[in-house]
């Protein structure tokens, strides 16, 4: 069994694009051999007073609570916008909630092999904050997050 060739690079402007990119920086195409699907595991810590809450808020909250997701997307050309969901679904393959210990969610998206398709995957943080709770929000009140991606090549069969 051959070792598949993975090879993302994030560095130039070219017209075949792929790579996850909040800041816009410039890239190039994946010079992949194989499909590779795309894994995240979001993780937050809340500071001082704020409390990281693991469901959609409802609005009645009295703590300063915070509830956040990540959504990842795939698109097919590089300058389409990246349309998401309208809200929260702990079970779309796309979404995956932060947490205290970190949440992984499996093969969100797959990226196909070589670079003709031009297809990229892009990501949004959406989220909610408590607007009225108990005690006023502080500047010390904070979540920090992160999100660590995994790059896999998908298994194919071979063919008779």
């Amino acid at each position: 069994m051959a070792v598949p060739t993975i090879n993302i690079t994030l560095s130039d402007t070219s017209a075949k694009k792929i790579g996850l990119n909040p800041y816009g920086l410039a890239y190039e195409a994946a010079e992949s051999d194989v499909a590779i699907s795309v894994s995240a595991t979001a993780k937050a810590v809340a500071g001082s007073e704020a409390v990281l809450a693991t469901a959609p808020l409802k609005g009645t909250e009295t703590t300063k609570s915070v509830f956040a997701f990540l959504e990842l997307k795939q698109k097919t050309a590089a300058t389409d916008e990246l349309t998401t969901a309208p809200a929260y679904d702990a079970k779309a393959a796309t979404q995956v909630a932060f947490s205290t210990k970190g949440t992984t969610k499996k093969d969100m998206v797959t990226l196909p092999a070589g670079d003709s398709s031009a297809t990229y995957a892009g990501y949004k943080i959406f989220g909610d904050v408590a607007s009225k709770p108990a005690k006023a929000w502080a500047a010390t009140d904070t979540v920090d997050m992160s999100i660590v991606f995994q790059f896999d090549p998908v298994k194919t069969t071979a063919t008779p």
